[in-house]
């Protein structure tokens, strides 16, 4: 498919690996002109980091870089070139989607945002997926790399590399380039960080680049009646973080359901995410010995399934008498 600023050609794309990562080099014909705009834009904030509440705080021990914020259709005039990049990608998305399994039909919108890193700098272990708790549906992360072209790829010793993998299993990392691009499925085991940062890079040099998403349809969680727990050694401690967690969250969103109502404001929608988090709490607390609860999913109500570390159903049926057979080894 072609536009104003260019086409792109699968074929050009690496094999796609774990989580469906594939890049491309020498992605975006005006990939200069993106970076130009980045590196004097006067109003960098801090990077903030969302949690499956829609809440956002900063944890500089989890991350601290820098960021532009999310870049939305008003800021046009701000970011010409940024937008026009985010233009690229959707028209791009028959191209783009079938590389990593989607279908280009499901593309709903283009996030984006741009993101600096420096010395010491980088982001902690997570997946991009927030699921049902706020309705957002991620289909793919992507990243166009924008740091400068004279320093090539960035050596291994030099950190800033995205790293993806699965827990216990395969990896890959991808390392800063100018004009590389990368993007992968997101899902709820689509762990991925960016590593630590250890050469001292002046604002030029920086790791520089711009990343967002491509959120889909919205999902419909009406029918996640079936509970995941997770078969490990630390269950309890998990378990011990999982009640303070909910209740904490409980406890934030009835005050808010009853501010909204008080105001004689609509608070169905805190009323609906206040109802989730009571049958995700029943769920935790109802767990079978030797797990603890990770989700709510699709499935039949009553049932549950249970996986072990390695990612392997060890368990599907009725909760009722599911500790007796999990002790005994029956799936």
């Amino acid at each position: 498919m072609s536009s104003a600023s260019g086409s792109i050609a699968s074929q050009e794309f690496s094999k796609p690996g774990v989580h469906s990562i594939t890049f491309k080099d020498n992605f975006y014909p005006f990939a200069s002109e993106v970076r130009e705009e980045l590196l004097r834009h006067p109003k960098w904030i801090p990077m903030l980091q969302g949690s499956t509440s829609g809440a956002t705080m900063f944890h500089p021990h989890r991350q601290n870089g820098i960021t532009t914020s999310h870049l939305l259709e008003e800021d046009r005039e701000r970011f010409p070139q940024c937008m026009k990049f985010k233009d690229f990608i959707m028209q791009n998305i028959g191209v783009l989607f079938p590389l990593v399994g989607l279908n280009p039909a499901d593309a709903r919108l283009v996030e984006v945002n741009a993101m600096a890193y420096g010395a010491g700098a980088w982001l902690s272990p997570h997946t991009d997926f927030f699921g049902y708790a706020n309705k957002q549906n991620r289909l793919i992360a992507w990243m166009l790399y924008l740091t400068a072209p004279e320093d090539g790829e960035w050596a291994a010793d030099k950190g800033g590399a995205v790293r993806v993998w699965q827990p216990g299993g395969e990896e890959k990392r991808i390392y800063p380039r100018f004009n590389r691009f990368a993007m992968f499925r997101v899902h709820a085991d689509s762990f991925h960080e960016i590593e630590k940062i250890t050469w001292e890079p002046n604002w030029p040099h920086c790791r520089l680049a711009l990343s967002g998403w491509v959120q889909g349809p919205l999902q419909d969680d009406s029918n996640r009646n079936m509970r995941l727990y997770l078969q490990t050694s630390s269950a309890e401690e998990r378990s011990s973080q999982n009640e303070a967690s909910l209740q904490g969250e409980l406890a934030l969103h009835r005050l808010l359901a009853k501010q909204i109502a008080y105001c004689g404001a609509d608070a169905s929608l805190e009323l609906a995410r206040t109802s989730e988090l009571e049958q995700d709490y029943q769920a935790h607390r109802e767990a079978p010995a030797g797990t603890c609860f990770i989700r709510r999913v699709a499935g039949p109500q009553g049932c549950i399934v249970v996986a072990n570390e390695a990612g392997e159903t060890v368990y599907f049926g009725a909760l009722a008498g599911a500790e007796e057979k999990l002790r005994l080894g029956i799936r």
